[in-house]
């Protein structure tokens, strides 16, 4: 459904949003509570803007995190939508820790078809689809022409990597444990949808999120799971994430590598 051009506007854009919040890394920020306590910054809404004026260029619809989201009798006609997050991270980029993303999905009849994801501290961007496979894109300081990274292939080995979140308050851990007894685990501490870059470059095997997450924070990584032969599954019934729902929150999930071979253990609930 999505084309070229479409594909190269948003990576046009993601990549002057992320030059843009960096660019404001290095000032005082303007920090705000939204009404559910959590923060929001005038970097979150000058990312929004640029990402905004891009995607209304396209035909789709758009929920954005920072943009006020119609109730569900309007949204549930939308055939196809982006789903947007212009500054996923927050708190790690009000605490200077670089980690922090911008994600874009595309959805169509509650599907993820396209996703793109930028890391603006190491200038790049990994997108596809899959009619088109996934890609890593990188910029420098200084040329902001656009090069294809290379990926390397996972290599065998018999740990388990699982990426999860640093919240204390995340029983993924604990559901490893339980669930992977018998293997040998390494866990990996990430904060937003970097975590993404982990599992499609073959550096994790496993995500698995307990903490409350919304639509906009694993759209577009799923979309690149599902292009590169990977999937996101809902830890309650077991079938893939669906989007643009009447509650934006997700379900407890688990992310799979596609590099991740392990298809004989049971990771049901």
């Amino acid at each position: 459904m999505i084309n070229q051009k479409e594909i190269d506007l948003v990576v046009s854009a993601m990549q002057r949003a992320s030059e843009k919040l960096l660019e404001l890394y290095r000032l005082p920020l303007e920090l705000e509570r939204k009404m559910d306590g959590s923060p929001v910054t005038n970097a979150d809404r000058a990312s929004s803007e640029i990402l905004m004026d891009a995607l209304n260029q396209t035909p789709y619809e758009i929920m954005c995190e920072e943009v006020p989201i119609p109730e569900y009798n309007k949204r549930k006609i939308w055939n196809a939508l982006w789903i947007v997050d212009p500054l996923d991270g927050t708190k790690g980029y009000i605490h200077k820790t670089d980690e922090f993303a911008i994600a874009v999905g595309l959805v169509v009849k509650g599907k993820p078809i396209f996703g793109a994801i930028a890391d603006p501290c190491k200038r790049r961007i990994i997108v596809g689809n899959e009619d088109r496979g996934v890609r890593i894109l990188e910029w420098t300081e200084n040329d902001f022409t656009l090069s294809i990274v290379e990926q390397s292939p996972r290599k065998k080995q018999d740990l388990i990597r699982l990426v999860k979140s640093r919240s204390r308050q995340d029983k993924a851990e604990e559901w490893a444990n339980e669930k992977l007894d018998e293997e040998k685990l390494e866990f990996i501490e990430r904060s937003s949808a970097l975590k993404f870059f982990d599992l499609l470059e073959g550096k994790a095997d496993l995500y698995v999120r307990m903490l409350p997450s919304m639509e906009w924070d694993i759209c577009a990584g799923h979309a690149l799971l599902r292009a590169a032969g990977g999937e996101v599954l809902s830890m309650e019934d077991d079938l893939p994430l669906k989007y643009n729902k009447n509650s934006l929150f997700n379900p407890n999930f688990r992310a799979i590598s596609p590099h991740f071979q392990r298809k004989e253990l049971d990771l049901s609930n």
